[in-house]
């Protein structure tokens, strides 16, 4: 029986791109799932189309995966997330603009925001699998879940709070400032 000990700075050393990207990638979901539907309420939508705006979210996950990953296969893990970080930032930044036309533009860029958000955590362990040794997976494994757990409870805080000060744009906001410490930590 091998015993296992949690070192989040070791695991930070290693692999700071990972640790940024699992930790935020807590913080998009955390925010996502929590807060997107107050914005359906806040904003008039149905309950169907509170429940279509979450379904689009995880299509947008389950149809950006394949992409991503495969690219992530061909280049360092790193680029593929900071360009995961780039979409949601320009992503969010439409949608500051865009999410006011109606339930079905609403619904396009969940499908976008959702590809961005779920592959974000699968990237960011690839990439500190990549680079350790094998004996230590579990490790890693176990430190990057904690680091995903405090992120979740941090993301729908930090979107309530971005809620009441600017309204329901403020789910956007929470989101694009996420996705730009993605992208700049994991170009540093």
């Amino acid at each position: 029986l091998t015993q296992v000990r949690l070192d989040l700075r070791s695991l930070y050393r290693s692999s700071p791109a990972a640790v940024a990207g699992v930790f935020i990638s807590g913080i998009l979901s955390g925010a996502w799932v929590n807060m997107a539907p107050v914005l359906g309420q806040d904003i008039g939508l149905s309950t169907a189309e509170i429940s279509t705006l979450l379904v689009a979210t995880m299509a947008g996950g389950a149809v950006f995966q394949v992409p991503l990953g495969r690219l992530s296969d061909r280049m360092d893990r790193r680029y593929v997330l900071a360009l995961s970080g780039a979409i949601g930032v320009g992503t969010a930044l439409s949608a500051l603009t865009l999410w006011s036309g109606g339930a079905y533009s609403l619904f396009a860029i969940a499908v976008v925001i959702g590809g961005v958000i779920y592959p974000t955590y699968s990237l960011a362990v690839a990439h500190a699998n990549d680079i350790a040794d094998p004996s230590d997976f579990v490790k890693i494994s176990g430190g990057l879940l904690v680091l995903y757990g405090f992120g979740t409870m941090g993301g729908p805080l930090l979107a309530a709070w971005l809620i009441e000060s600017y309204g329901p744009g403020g789910l956007f906001i929470a989101t694009g400032g996420a996705h730009l410490t993605l992208l700049v930590s994991t170009l540093l």
